[in-house]
């Protein structure tokens, strides 16, 4: 059983990692856009 947990996140881990990073870069695109239209009044 944990040879199988072993090989689905080794397979998985790089599809998790591109998940955050897409995450991360909307919150961070948002927060810019935010700040610019405060900045703009």
């Amino acid at each position: 059983m944990w040879s199988d947990v072993r090989k689905i996140v080794a397979l998985a881990w790089p599809v998790l990692i591109g998940q955050l990073a897409i995450i991360a870069f909307g919150v961070i695109d948002t927060v810019e856009s935010r700040c610019d239209a405060v900045a703009a009044g």
